[in-house]
């Protein structure tokens, strides 16, 4: 009798056998993913752009939008000032 297998360990178990199923789907049907993902901000437009203008602080300090936060961790100034927030502590 085998172990019946959780959500998670089935999805790493099928992952090591099929490797490269997900990157060849993708390369089959780049073009209908695009498609899809563009009807689908088309139609939620208004819920995306307001959750992405809401504010957010980042742990340095600074307030910005939340589409901006990825970038703003790559920054030097946020760098500069995690770096004296440390030196601090």
């Amino acid at each position: 009798m085998s172990k019946k297998l959780t959500g998670t360990e089935y999805h790493q178990q099928w992952k090591k056998q099929n490797p490269t199923y997900m990157s060849e789907w993708r390369a089959a049907n780049g073009e209908r993913m695009k498609q899809t993902n563009k009807l689908y901000y088309e139609k939620h437009k208004a819920r995306i752009l307001l959750e992405y203008s809401k504010p957010i602080t980042c742990e340095c300090g600074n307030t910005m939008r939340r589409n901006n936060y990825p970038r703003h961790l790559k920054s030097p100034t946020h760098a500069r000032l995690m770096k004296e927030k440390q030196s601090k502590e």
